[in-house]
């Protein structure tokens, strides 16, 4: 199947994003094998050459159209009509960018309205070919792990305990739970499970975590975590290098959006 230019543009680009060969090729309706083709015969980056930036008229037109319900195939005949030439890869990519924009905008102003934001997450790590859950207690707006446990199950009652010796820490302090929709903790019928009543009945705020941009940084965290740990000494690793590379990571996105990162941990 013979691609267009844009398209080995969009390969390249999701693949450089961290996006894996599998979810690129359904992107983009090929195969695997041709996916991999592609990466093995182009560079990713061209060095010194400069990224060719477009006029913000042309951007805010692009995002205007779009959130009146316009797709991007019509933005893209439409600027073409206007004698502006880029690719519809090019059109996605301005979308997205502005998307995401969006999304930290709305996650920064959701951290500066509560005194404590506690992520409460489970990646899925694969050791020994052994799939596990790393359950992540993190005070976000400090960016540190307060709680980690690697196991390869995780039961909803010894999390809701732990959850609670966090919450008595930060008594008196308006707290908001972040929530990833992973089990054990998203609920497997209806709306609510123990977890989400509990909150409930302790007038405790909580979120679920629903946002593609957060998600896809608990999935790269995943990757990376399951290709670096040691297999050997699992939980020696994660209490050395694995706490350090969340921490990091929490602290490079919370500086990306914009908030200094906290030095005192939770009272």
């Amino acid at each position: 199947m013979k691609l267009k230019p844009e398209d080995v543009e969009k390969i390249l680009k999701l693949r450089e994003d961290g996006m894996k060969l599998d979810e690129i090729a359904a992107v983009l309706g090929v195969s695997r094998r041709r996916v991999l083709q592609v990466l093995k015969t182009k560079q990713i980056k061209t060095p010194g050459r400069k990224k060719k930036e477009l006029p913000s008229e042309i951007v805010n037109l692009i995002v205007d159209l779009k959130e009146r319900g316009h797709t991007i195939e019509e933005i893209h005949n439409h600027l073409l009509k206007t004698g502006v030439k880029i690719s519809r890869y090019k059109v996605w990519s301005v979308i997205r960018e502005h998307r995401t924009k969006q999304i930290s905008g709305e996650i920064l102003q959701t951290l500066l309205e509560w005194d404590a934001v506690v992520g409460i997450l489970v990646l899925h790590i694969t050791l020994k070919e052994q799939r596990n859950r790393l359950l992540l207690m993190v005070d976000v707006k400090n960016c540190k792990i307060l709680l980690w446990k690697l196991a390869e199950s995780l039961r909803l009652k010894p999390i809701i305990a732990t959850i609670d010796g966090v919450l008595e820490c930060l008594k008196g302090k308006r707290t908001l739970i972040l929530l990833s929709r992973t089990p054990p903790l998203v609920p497997t019928r209806g709306k609510d499970n123990k977890l989400t009543r509990h909150l409930k009945n302790l007038g405790v705020e909580y979120q679920w975590i629903t946002s593609e941009e957060l998600i896809r940084i608990q999935k790269r965290l995943s990757r990376r975590i399951s290709k670096e740990i040691s297999h050997e000494n699992p939980y020696e690793w994660f209490k050395t290098r694995g706490v350090e590379l969340v921490e990091t990571s929490c602290s490079s996105y919370m500086k990306r959006i914009g908030m200094e990162v906290g030095k005192d941990g939770p009272a």
